[in-house]
């Protein structure tokens, strides 16, 4: 009896999850994309433009591209055309379209452009076989070829104003900043789906040219001023095509620019210039006969808008992104992904030791932080708090008091609270960021005119030195700003459909090396995501890509995604390090990192003296390698820059080698770049090439010689970097057979092994680096 009682609760348990599992299903099916689709479909599908009805077709493209089975457009599309009295030959015309559409989705692939594209391409290819079939079956009229030419290309224009419309649309309540393209086609969308009104009129007012009239005006307003005059200009050119009056057309673009430009002030001033310019444009037109229902329908639409509760007129606002010089679409919130920043960064981490040094803080130096302090936030509020309603009255009367203790706080290296600047605002963390930048920068000017005074003049010229690197930084990172390459706004259209948010992107294209790294809100499904994003970003670049990298921050709810294109070199390191007396810190340092392309950056130092003293002034080095380096600047700069600051130091004797070997898949070459450094011995095609530099260790000179060794990058090569700690002298018999031993089955492990026998270490008795670096 027990068993079979377990048996009957375990029937019911799988009752209730198939129960479950429809009902997620369901829930999966019927969302707000479902709904807004559906609705759009069903209400358009009969809507006649320019002779045609291909909202169907156009639809079966968005289906695809927003992953809805084609199987709901061809239902709902049948019901809509039934509904609404269509001819059954143009039904039944459908139909095939669908059915060639679906096929050529499974038949045809295609690579190297965006998703978007492609199912545009074949949405066309589809069409124009059942044209053609129709051509032949019909005897040969030529009149259906140009009717499905004419059909095929209205459907291919608006496919891709509906694809970026209906995107808006459904993410409306997403806090997304759409840009003009996407603000435009969700116009667009609604109106054509709202075409069914406009045989709809009371007491000869059209209840469509009205919901036309607000949607112009609240764009207008909402948005800015290139936006509202755009959609004025589409919106009427809407009305104009469907109504055949070209007087819509000047009426709702004169409405559109006049709201435009007053968008800026009162919203009941702007309405009432918009009845006004209605009224002259009107009388202009049509004289006093068309007064009466144009003006009504004006006066009802500005009635309309006037009484809209303020809530939903900020809604739009922030939809239509009104203060478009707070944000931008696609680089906002994250501090990682951009070269530029992550350049402005290290120059501000390198520099952050002098900076911290607690100056005599004098009025003069006071007043000028104060003064600093007020012109840079009254240009803060002027350019970026726009659509703050706050903005008129903050900071209005207590300026000299919020920037007095911000100066005083700053004066004395104290931390600044937020709530002093600005009271409950979203921009007070950035202010106090930039002002902390600010202040730094004219601090270390500070300081190296206090040590131009109290030193002697090479002391003054080694500053001066620093003054010229961090002018040659900002120069590179003014040549970084470059245009957004065509891919990457494919990829990012292409991850935005598919409803993934792009924060910060970066893309970069080096021959065989591509790869693509983006911020977007947390990934839950890593495994079906991962498949997507390799899938959609393969497709536009034409490569197959592979995810390296999905790392959660539940710090701020972002994931940061990396894509890597299958690699033409395979680099691997292997390292040994050891300290001249056994549990004293080696005066060794050294850095290894993967480059963006697939490269890699090798760094050894060894700093003067032994112990802890030389283990300082060695990793001193190699933290300023890691910031620089790692966020994009070159080996000479890196070089220069650690030159200069090791010349700062107290001690002017204070010195350190400096070894880096930089593997660029992407130039095919090896760069080596040694001051005061042992030789790097590289082997490859049979031959032992030795790379050494007769120059003096980093903060001893200033650096007048070239520095840079290059040579040719292959993939049987073997890369050995070592510190003053290996008798390399020893090792010309040992590399002279490595050259001639079979590539494939030399390990790392044992290169080094036969090192430390070969070298004899013992009778240097200094501390040992060493890295075996194999490229296949």
């Amino acid at each position: 009896m027990i068993f079979e009682e377990k048996q009957n609760n375990d029937t019911i348990s799988v009752k209730y999850s198939k129960l479950d599992n429809i009902v997620q299903f369901l829930k999966n099916i019927i969302s707000f994309k479902f709904l807004v689709y559906s609705i759009i479909l069903f209400i358009s599908s009969s809507v006649e433009i320019l002779g045609y009805r291909p909202v169907p077709y156009i639809m079966l493209g968005v289906a695809t591209l927003f992953k809805i089975p084609l199987l709901l457009p061809g239902i709902l599309s049948v019901v809509s055309m039934s509904v609404f009295g269509i001819p059954v030959n143009e039904i039944m015309l459908y139909v095939f379209i669908n059915m060639a559409y679906a096929i050529t989705t499974v038949i045809i692939k295609v690579s190297g452009t965006s998703r978007k594209a492609s199912i545009g391409l074949k949405l066309s290819i589809a069409m124009i076989t059942v044209f053609f079939i129709k051509f032949i079956l019909k005897g040969f009229d030529v009149l259906i070829i140009l009717d499905g030419l004419s059909l095929t290309f209205l459907t291919q224009a608006l496919y891709y104003v509906y694809a970026h419309g209906f995107y808006g649309i459904i993410n409306i309540d997403k806090n997304i900043l759409y840009s003009l393209e996407e603000t435009i086609s969700m116009v667009v969308v609604t109106l054509i789906t709202t075409i069914v009104i406009s045989s709809i009129s009371i007491g000869g007012v059209s209840l469509w040219i009205i919901a036309a009239y607000i949607m112009t005006i609240l764009i207008s307003y909402t948005g800015n001023v290139s936006s509202g005059i755009a959609t004025s200009i589409i919106v009427g050119a809407i009305v104009a095509i469907t109504t055949k009056e070209t007087d819509s057309f000047i009426l709702l673009t004169t409405i559109g620019v006049v709201t435009s430009l007053l968008n800026h002030v009162n919203k009941l001033f702007t309405l009432v210039g918009v009845i006004l310019s209605s009224f002259v444009i009107t009388y202009v037109l049509t004289g006093s006969m068309g007064l009466n229902s144009s003006m009504m329908e004006v006066i009802i639409a500005s009635l309309i808008i006037l009484l809209l509760p303020k809530k939903i007129t900020i809604i739009l606002e922030d939809v239509f992104n009104k203060n478009n010089t707070l944000k931008s679409a696609y680089e906002k919130e994250l501090g990682v992904g951009s070269d530029v920043k992550n350049k402005l960064s290290a120059m501000s981490e390198v520099f952050d030791n002098l900076s911290n040094i607690t100056l005599e803080s004098t009025k003069e130096n006071y007043e000028e932080t104060q003064r600093v302090i007020i012109k840079y936030l009254t240009d803060y509020k002027e350019t970026n708090c726009l659509a703050c309603n706050r903005r008129y009255y903050c900071l209005k009367d207590n300026m000299e008091l919020v920037t007095g203790y911000v100066a005083r706080k700053l004066e004395s290296n104290d931390e600044i609270r937020e709530s002093m600047l600005a009271v409950e605002c979203d921009e007070s963390e950035q202010m106090i960021r930039e002002i902390k930048d600010i202040y730094n920068n004219m601090k270390l000017m500070r300081i190296i005119k206090e040590k131009e005074k109290e030193s002697n003049l090479k002391l003054a010229n080694e500053y001066r030195e620093v003054s010229k690197i961090i002018k040659n930084m900002a120069r590179e990172v003014q040549t970084l700003q470059k245009d957004v390459s065509h891919t990457q706004k494919c990829i990012r259209q292409e991850l935005k459909m598919l409803g993934y948010k792009i924060y910060e992107d970066v893309y970069t294209d080096n021959n065989d090396n591509k790869i693509y790294e983006f911020i977007t809100d947390i990934i839950d499904n890593k495994e079906t995501s991962k498949q997507e994003i390799q899938n959609v970003v393969g497709e536009v670049i034409g490569q197959k890509m592979n995810i390296k990298l999905i790392l959660n921050s539940s710090k701020n709810e972002k994931s940061r995604i990396k894509l890597i294109s299958d690699s033409k070199y395979l680099i691997s390191s292997e390292l040994f390090t050891q300290s001249k007396v056994e549990g004293i810190v080696s005066g060794d340092s050294y850095y290894m990192t993967d480059l963006k392309d697939g490269g890699k950056v090798i760094t050894i130092s060894d700093g003067m003296g032994s112990g802890e003293e030389a283990s300082k002034v060695s990793k001193s080095v190699i933290e300023i390698v890691d910031k620089m380096f790692a966020s994009g600047f070159g080996s000479k700069v890196t070089a220069k820059t650690i030159n200069a600051i090791m010349k700062l130091k107290e001690n002017s004797n204070i010195s350190a080698t400096f070894d880096m070997t930089i593997i660029d898949t992407k130039s095919e070459e090896i760069e080596i770049v040694k001051l005061g450094a042992p030789p790097t011995f590289i082997i490859s095609n049979g031959k032992v090439q030795k790379i050494e530099k007769e120059n003096m260790p980093v903060g001893l000179t200033e650096i007048d010689k070239e520095i840079t060794t290059r040579v040719k990058l292959n993939n049987k090569m073997i890369i050995i970097n070592m510190s003053d700690g290996v008798n390399h002298e020893n090792l010309k018999e040992y590399f002279n057979q490595l050259a001639k031993s079979d590539f494939d089955f030399v390990r790392k492990k044992d290169i080094i092994e036969e090192i430390k026998k070969y070298a004899n270490m013992e009778s240097i008795n200094d501390d040992v680096t060493i890295i075996v670096t194999k490229v296949e």
